[in-house]
């Protein structure tokens, strides 16, 4: 079956609100740790220097999250740059409303 342009513009919206909002929450999720591990080092009665190398190693893992959640940005930019030239989208920085585009609801781009 063939994907038309409108289909396929409302389901890369949708799909790249998704990759956007998990890679949120990984980060989220990242830091949420961070916190703990950190909480935990300074309520107990060990040596100041324990789980140092897991800080510094989620440390890295929480710059990858963001440097991964920057090129989805990246994506979203360079799609929507592709929906402006093809004429799905009109303005410059614009993100259409899931289902907007061309009388496609959301259901049938599933």
């Amino acid at each position: 079956m063939k994907m038309t342009n409108s289909l396929a513009s409302v389901r890369i919206a949708r799909e790249l609100k998704n990759a956007e909002a998990k890679a949120d929450e990984a980060i989220l999720a990242a830091a949420s740790l961070m916190k703990t591990l950190v909480e935990a080092r300074a309520a107990s009665d060990v040596v100041g220097h324990t789980g140092q190398e897991a800080l510094i190693r989620l440390a890295r893992a929480q710059t990858a999250l963001i440097d991964g959640s920057t090129d989805i940005f990246r994506v979203h930019d360079h799609m929507s740059k592709i929906g402006r030239e093809m004429g799905i989208m009109d303005e410059e920085g614009s993100t259409p409303v899931l289902g907007s585009i061309g009388g496609i609801s959301d259901s049938v781009a599933a």
